[in-house]
């Protein structure tokens, strides 16, 4: 009888534990949808922000130019002419 009970207890502490985890693997992957679409929104911001000045941003992690002002970072931009040259 004692097996049985034991058993039982086992079963349902795995339960238990399953469904904590199932909770916590909703709350990862809000977390991260929650993140992407942060992440993709910021993105989308400092293209704006640069295409108001003309320019495209050196990378999707570029600081946005409000924050390069707000940080007193200068802002160098060189002509893809001059580039080229």
């Amino acid at each position: 009888m004692s097996d049985s009970y034991s058993a039982a207890r086992i079963s349902k502490g795995f339960e238990d534990l399953l469904s904590i985890l199932r909770k916590e693997d909703e709350n990862v992957s809000a977390r991260i949808r929650a993140n992407t679409a942060a992440r993709e929104a910021a993105i989308e911001r400092v293209r704006r922000e640069y295409a108001a000045y003309g320019i495209r941003p050196p990378s999707d992690i570029a600081l946005s130019m409000t924050a390069r002002k707000e940080c007193m970072i200068g802002i160098i931009y060189v002509q893809p002419e001059e580039n080229a040259a």
